[in-house]
């Protein structure tokens, strides 16, 4: 979509009656298409400065504009639920982030089915060269579910699921960083301090965020896969990546079910067997296995569940996830899945050795987070 056709939707969007009877919802979504269009690097001081100029006051500011885009957000939610549910194109602000996405209202379809767009010559000789080596070096089944991500020409991205914080009173009498996994984004701060207005001068949002050691012992594996093969990753945050951001190109998520992070709605989408909510997976079943309910949600100690999830994306793209509620589940799959042996076990044994889509569930177990250990609980083939 050009930005002619942008503007279009923008000026549609901005006559109808829930923008014309909010001026600050409409010039703050107005200065935000126009920005996120001229590539502009979008922070509450920089949306604050270019809105008020000299007026604005960066200490009580910021705190005004993420109200701001709060109510934003609200309102074109409230617009697409009722006078422009039949809108051809939604303007999308994600969570946690100030840049706007065009999306097509019943969103990116998945296919299981790869694209057939390649450039002949070139794939042909680089699949035979691959073939050489993985005959020669006995790993034929490492191809089989990370080929796509080596061989499609598409940039890869590896997803790092990060948590949001929060400042406030801690129980010892300090004032600092903490988390509460009921709270996963500023909208989600916001929505709750309307509820608990008692609250509001004493909890805000923090301007970092954290991971755990899953981060880099998953980056330090798939290096190292990725390097065998010559090929390279970029390496982002959830909480700085919108949606638009995940289906565009590979990507790869590592990190946790209980941020209500973008993935989960990704997952959901690819599974028409899955449903991932944040504290269950829900299993409708298949023709191998009944239907069933995991409950995700561990003390994290000795043992959690695992799911992964290797799916084809709808534009020539591919797609390999990893959840589990803490960092033992993630780490243990992670190393699974980048092993050559494990892989060839994994394929040999549910998919007769031939490429597939697959989610599967493990229960993990590691002494304090050590001498990692999986078991298949189920795998299922996504068709």
């Amino acid at each position: 979509m050009n930005d002619s056709e942008k503007r279009e939707i923008l000026a549609h969007l901005l006559a109808q009656p829930t923008f014309v009877k909010s001026p600050t919802s409409r010039v703050l979504l107005e200065y935000l298409v126009n920005a996120t269009m001229a590539g502009t690097d979008l922070k509450e001081t920089t949306i604050g400065v270019d809105l008020l100029g000299d007026k604005f006051d960066s200490e009580s500011g910021n705190a005004r504009i993420r109200v701001n885009i709060y109510n934003l957000r609200k309102k074109l939610d409230s617009y697409y639920e009722n006078e422009g549910k039949e809108d051809t194109w939604r303007i999308v602000i994600e969570k946690g982030q100030y840049r706007v996405d065009f999306v097509p209202s019943k969103g990116p379809k998945m296919k299981t089915k790869r694209s057939g767009r390649l450039v002949p010559l070139l794939i042909a000789a680089l699949l035979v060269s691959w073939g050489l080596f993985f005959w020669t070096s006995r790993t034929k089944a490492a191809p089989q579910f990370w080929s796509p991500f080596f061989s499609n020409g598409e940039p890869t991205s590896l997803v790092i699921g990060d948590s949001y914080g929060l400042m406030g009173d801690l129980p010892s009498g300090s004032h600092g960083w903490f988390r509460d996994y009921g709270i996963n984004s500023s909208d989600d701060l916001y929505a709750f301090l309307e509820q608990h207005p008692e609250l509001k001068n004493k909890v805000t949002p923090a301007n970092y965020f954290y991971t755990t050691e899953m981060a880099a012992f998953s980056a330090k594996e798939l290096a190292t896969l990725f390097q065998k093969y010559e090929s390279d990753y970029s390496i982002r945050f959830s909480s700085s990546s919108t949606y638009s951001d995940i289906i565009e190109g590979n990507s790869i998520y590592v990190g946790p079910t209980k941020n209500d992070n973008k993935f989960i709605r990704l997952f959901n989408e690819g599974n028409p067997n899955f449903q991932l909510e944040t504290n269950w997976l829900h299993f409708r079943g298949d023709s191998l296995h009944p239907a069933a309910d995991y409950n995700l949600w561990t003390q994290g100690l000795v043992s959690e569940y695992a799911i992964v999830c290797r799916m084809d994306g709808g534009r020539n793209n591919a797609r390999f996830l990893f959840f589990s509620d803490h960092d033992i589940g993630v780490k243990a799959t992670v190393e699974y899945f980048t092993n050559a042996d494990s892989l060839e076990a994994f394929a040999d044994r549910y998919f007769d050795g031939r490429p597939a889509n697959f989610t599967a569930v493990f229960e993990t177990t590691g002494i304090e987070r050590n001498n990692l250990r999986l078991s298949p609980v189920l795998v299922s083939e996504i068709k």
